[in-house]
């Protein structure tokens, strides 16, 4: 009865994560084309978009993006073709993989099925994992092979064979996203650590050691090899100069003033006020994510507004039943896993760069939710438990899913660059020797290429010439890609050029002309305007 019960859980995240990929979320950010590009060029030339070969860091557009969703990919690509369906099938996939593991692990742990089907189950259905899983977002990667790493290391406890498998694993979530080459060697020592004394024989503890010092190796080695992305966005470069300068001016001692006013001061403060937003309210269960750029929807939790009373159960069962070493590791996980979100610049509550916490976050919860199950006196209230809980979940959900499905449609298709298809769509009949692109539309470069199916070779011979301005391609004056030119559009000048076609954004251009096509968000507001020579 339990295995078809993980069956059902499992086909059903299954089907939430896959149905309907290539238009929810709607739009096609530059990070996943630029995935699907490299894993296409690398599956044609063996090189990037770059032209380096077999890169473990990719250049992309300057942000050096982990190579694991590009090789990922690969396969996917070569067996559907170059869209944006192939794009995100892998995270689709393994983000449903990830509920087998949740339930494997769990159930390794805690030696109990019922708890283990519950913990898959509220991974199955969590509205941050299936978001992340939609889109190809390379930071939900590490909700399967962290677990997955984690897992292999609880079975080196009785089987050493294991042991190897974690170390690889580990290895691979390493080369995932940025948070995750913070954070995986911190998992790995606290698990030696926890489990020391499982760990009799001393030359199994040796070798984990020696493993996890590898692991910490080589994630320190990838910010040398390529980490400008984590510093550019680093919140160390905060201004603090200016309110020392206003404190002096009304009349602080310059000797006081320093005291106050200095970066360690701002640095630690600006810290601590992101790291305890990732544990707010708002961000669990009300207003969720900032920011609708990685398919997530602004103004609805990354938590089920009903998982507050499972999180109630769970801070009980903690207090009156005692601290067991496998709850503090999962604490621990928790409480590690905004920091590299909260060491960032931006507009906060990044759903992305704190996904590290799961799937620690739905096992704390199935916890709780358990433990209020069999805290009940009587067979009747457990089951008005069981029903109720079942009511509040489907109107949870139904709610959820009606602002993803259609809110997410229409109001942050922008925030996902939508509408680059239909531009490349509609100029595959034209004539014209150049196209003028704005390089407002972020990273257009990217677009062309992947829709076109551009030969790598040829964008290779393009991308050579380019150069990185204050970090980014698309912040040079002018750059070309076979006969596309992006730059800043001048439409008093360029609408004089010959056998020339005009694409930008509304803004582009004056507000009185009148574009040769208009490509409309879902909401029906002008995305981009297309003028013809």
């Amino acid at each position: 009865m339990w295995k078809w019960f993980l069956v059902v859980i499992f086909l059903l995240g299954f089907l939430f994560r896959v149905i309907g990929i290539s238009n929810h979320p709607a739009g096609f950010t530059p990070d996943e084309a630029s995935f699907g590009y490299d894993a296409y060029s690398i599956l044609k030339t063996g090189k990037d978009q770059w032209g380096n070969t077999l890169p473990l860091v990719f250049k992309s557009f300057g942000d050096d993006k982990l190579p694991a969703y590009v090789y990922l990919t690969i396969p996917s690509v070569a067996v559907f073709g170059l869209n944006e369906f192939a794009v995100r099938l892998p995270n689709a996939i393994l983000g449903t993989l990830a509920i087998l593991v949740v339930y494997l692990l769990v159930e390794e742990i805690f030696k109990d099925k019922r708890l283990s089907l519950l913990s898959a189950l509220l991974f199955a259905i969590s509205p941050w994992s299936i978001m992340l899983s939609r889109g190809a977002f390379e930071a939900n990667l590490t909700t399967f092979f962290l677990p997955l790493g984690i897992l292999f290391f609880l079975k080196s406890l009785k089987n050493r064979r294991y042991l190897l498998l974690s170390f690889l694993v580990f290895l691979v979530n390493i080369f995932t996203y940025h948070t995750a080459r913070i954070l995986t060697p911190l998992i790995f020592f606290s698990l030696l650590f926890i489990y020391k004394n499982e760990l009799k024989d001393k030359k199994i503890f040796n070798i984990s050691l020696v493993l996890s010092n590898i692991v910490l190796f080589v994630a320190a080695a990838g910010f040398l090899i390529g980490g400008s992305r984590v510093a550019s966005s680093s919140i160390a470069d905060i201004n603090f100069a200016d309110d020392r300068y206003f404190a002096q001016v009304v009349g602080e001692p310059s000797i006081i003033s320093k005291v106050f006013y200095n970066k360690p001061i701002y640095v630690s403060i600006q810290f601590v006020k992101n790291y305890l937003s990732y544990f707010s309210p708002q961000f669990l269960f009300t207003n969720g994510p900032a920011e609708g750029t990685y398919g997530m929807v602004p103004g609805i939790g990354v938590l089920y507004f009903v998982e507050v009373l499972f999180l109630t159960g769970f801070v009980w069962s903690f207090f009156k039943e005692g601290q067991k070493k496998e709850i503090l590791f999962l604490l621990f996980w928790i409480l590690i896993s905004p920091i590299p979100a909260a060491l960032t610049k931006g507009p906060g509550y990044a759903a992305n760069r704190s996904e590290f916490v799961m799937p620690a976050i739905q096992i704390v919860l199935a916890i709780g939710g358990f433990y209020i199950y069999e805290n009940l006196k009587n067979k009747k209230w457990k089951n008005y438990f069981i029903y109720g809980m079942t009511i509040l979940f489907l109107i949870n959900f139904i709610y959820v899913f009606e602002k993803y499905w259609i809110g997410q449609t229409v109001n942050q298709a922008s925030d996902m660059i939508y509408g680059t298809s239909q531009i490349v769509n509609n100029l595959k009949s034209t004539n014209a020797k150049q196209i003028m692109v704005a390089k407002d539309i972020s990273e257009p470069q990217i677009y062309f290429a992947f829709y076109t199916k551009m030969d790598p070779r040829i964008y290779q011979q393009f991308s050579k010439n380019w150069q990185l301005i204050n970090g980014w391609v698309d912040q040079q004056g002018s750059y070309k890609l076979a006969n596309y030119t992006f730059r800043d559009i001048n439409y008093n000048v360029d609408k004089n050029l010959q056998n020339t076609i005009l694409i930008g954004k509304p803004n582009d251009f004056p507000a009185d002309s009148k574009p040769t096509l208009q490509i409309n968000y879902p909401n029906l507001k002008p995305a981009y305007y297309i003028f013809n020579e």
